[in-house]
């Protein structure tokens, strides 16, 4: 297959449209990277709300198409996918933690299946820039190592997801480790040079986490707001993380009120901008500190979730990251100790974003290559797929049982 020489369809899913503000810049990104890849491609996201995703990319001439595996039936949701997978050549799934059931399996099952029905298809499949694992259910753990094998490319964001599918695969499944893809994201370049470091605001990007203590995290504010800083809380999950806010400003008193303010960004614009105003960010969420690092903004990340440390790790702030119940008054000091540490060696960190930045852009170089290449994988293997494509419905199907019989029983 030539895209060089063909309009190619390229249909990008993920968990775009939820509206998660990271989830967004990773549409963004990989529609901006896929249309400069392949510029006689046409490229499609698949959102659950494409007038939330049309709005926030700033791109009413990007192609998105609803779907919505989530809010249906199982069996319209089938339907609804495989329509879609008919019209297009190749499938991307990618970005993010797709691969993981923390929170539940609708989410890798639903990857997966798009996965395994783009392979019974025989459309070339691929996973990018996602991370994978923890997968705590065996029968997920199965499914991910059998669609893993059948498709075209696997290309993990980090080297503890690519350990995870190692050991869950004894090594079968060989993934390439490149990065996230939102470190290859084009826009916004020039706000770089738009960081104040006298500016005295301080932003903060939470969630609501076990181990995050609303009291101590108001205490920690007001002790900010003595020292003369004015605090910017980004709401990156408008709904639950503007309560959360809430909550946190409840504890506050009242004159501390005044020097705080917190924003649920609309745009990918907005979100960049946003962030430009900051002193430095503290964040528990993965792309706030992947956003202020592109941007040459201080950043101190707030480990939570393993993704925390791997993006750390691979911008050598490991050591300046704080665990999520450490967020309190006795923080200060470590927030001036980062302050200064990121303004000492700025240069050598947007260096090491910039190489991160070269791994993040190799999925699409690894997409190109192979879709420019006679595909390996036969008929005999795509129609291996079916089996999967089979199990996978089997076990939608009885988790939408599930489901409904536990909201009949709760509706008494």
């Amino acid at each position: 297959m030539n895209l060089n020489q063909e309009k190619t369809r390229i249909l990008v899913y993920g968990m775009y449209g939820a509206i998660n503000v990271g989830d967004e810049i990773i549409a963004l990104t990989m529609a901006e990277n896929l249309k400069v890849t392949f510029p006689h491609g046409e490229v499609c996201i698949a959102s659950m709300n494409p007038k939330a995703t049309s709005k926030f990319l700033g791109n009413e001439n990007l192609l998105i198409e609803k779907l919505n595996f989530f809010d249906r039936t199982f069996w319209t949701s089938l339907f609804e996918i495989n329509r879609m997978i008919n019209k297009y050549d190749v499938i991307v799934v990618g970005g993010g933690g797709l691969f993981q059931d923390q929170y539940s399996f609708n989410l890798p099952a639903g990857s997966l299946l798009m996965c395994a029905i783009g392979v019974a298809k025989g459309k070339p499949t691929f996973v990018m820039g996602t991370g994978a694992g923890p997968l705590k259910r065996k029968w997920l753990q199965k499914s991910l190592v059998k669609v893993f094998q059948l498709i075209d490319g696997v290309y993990l964001r980090d080297n503890e997801s690519s350990d995870t599918v190692n050991r869950l695969s004894n090594g079968i499944v060989k993934p390439v480790i490149t990065a996230d893809v939102v470190p290859a994201l084009m826009s916004f370049d020039e706000n770089r040079k738009l960081w104040n470091p006298d500016s005295n605001v301080i932003s903060f990007i939470l969630r609501r986490w076990p181990g995050l203590d609303i009291v101590s995290v108001a205490r920690l504010v007001e002790e900010l707001v003595n020292k003369g800083y004015k605090i910017l809380f980004h709401c990156y999950e408008e709904e639950s993380d503007t309560k959360l806010v809430q909550e946190i400003l409840d504890e506050c008193d009242k004159k501390t009120l005044d020097s705080v303010t917190y924003s649920s960004p609309t745009t990918a614009r907005e979100t960049i901008n946003n962030l430009t105003k900051s002193k430095i960010v503290i964040s528990m969420r993965l792309h706030g500190c992947v956003l202020a690092a592109s941007q040459g903004i201080p950043w101190l990340p707030i480990f939570y979730e393993r993704k925390i440390k791997g993006f750390a790790e691979q911008m050598n702030m490991d050591s300046r990251m704080q665990h999520v119940y450490d967020v309190k008054p006795e923080m200060l000091t470590k927030i001036d100790e980062c302050y200064t540490f990121y303004k000492e060696n700025r240069e050598e960190l947007l260096d090491n974003f910039n190489n991160i930045r070269v791994n993040s852009l190799e999925n699409f170089k690894l997409l190109k290559k192979s879709l420019n290449s006679e595909m390996k994988k036969g008929t005999i293997i795509r129609k291996q797929g079916k089996k999967e494509v089979i199990k996978l419905f089997l076990f939608g199907t009885l988790s939408k049982i599930f489901n409904l019989t536990k909201r009949i029983i709760t509706s008494f």
